[in-house]
């Protein structure tokens, strides 16, 4: 090998000799160059240049994917566990009340997940309801005494959770929240938004909350996780 060609290798510089347009060696990283009986010489520095370049996004990406994975499993870890069993022993339940009665199965999960503690509060322990449906003139069924608003207020009190779920769909069937089913069953912010300015609630913050938890536990999707 020539001394001198040998010798700008050495300190970098790649030579590329294009004889002909048709014959000549060209690199993958240039573009086609049409040129006869012309020496180019190409610096080492810009094919590391590229490369490095190259490497870098390819490690920025990497980086950033392995970011998001361990971010979906922090969050997966940050799921409450008695939230996603309670979710999974009714959903069949609010699946039912969605195609009977028109009520969003997410709005109704996440209704019974926020007025009863995923089960666990005093009225759905002790008196099987599931949504905070207090007494009114036309129950004549059993009740349950509770403090809320006020104390020892009147709650109404079921045989079984499932009937909790059915009087709560036949509640939202009044002409109070007649509004609501004028909207899509998709549309949960809706949905929630209506069920405050309606007055099922008098939290300022209960549509958020219903959202959060629809979006936090992916209940809109529980008609596909069946």
């Amino acid at each position: 090998m020539d001394r001198s060609l040998r010798s700008l290798m050495e300190y970098g510089v790649w030579t590329v000799l294009i004889l002909s347009a048709e014959g000549g060696p060209c690199s993958s990283f240039f573009s086609e160059i049409k040129c006869k009986g012309t020496l180019f010489f190409a610096n080492m520095e810009i094919f590391l240049y590229f490369c490095t370049a190259k490497v870098e996004i390819m490690h920025r990406i990497g980086l950033l994917l392995l970011i998001l994975c361990c971010v979906k499993i922090h969050a997966q870890e940050q799921l409450d566990s008695n939230y996603l069993a309670y979710i999974d022993r009714y959903k069949a339940i609010v699946l039912q009340q969605e195609e009977e009665y028109g009520v969003p199965a997410a709005i109704t999960m996440a209704q019974a997940l926020l007025e009863s503690g995923a089960g666990l509060s005093e009225l759905a322990t002790q008196a099987n309801n599931h949504f905070g449906i207090k007494c009114s003139s036309e129950w004549k069924w059993e009740t349950y005494s509770h403090d809320d608003d006020a104390q020892a207020e009147c709650f109404r009190k079921y045989y079984d959770p499932e009937d909790s779920f059915i009087d709560h769909s036949l509640f939202l069937k009044r002409k109070r929240y007649a509004s609501l089913f004028e909207l899509d069953a998709s549309d949960y912010q809706g949905w929630a938004k209506g069920l405050k300015q309606c007055g099922y609630a008098t939290d300022p913050k209960y549509p958020q909350k219903l959202i959060d938890l629809i979006e936090r536990y992916e209940l809109d999707k529980i008609a596909g996780n069946r």
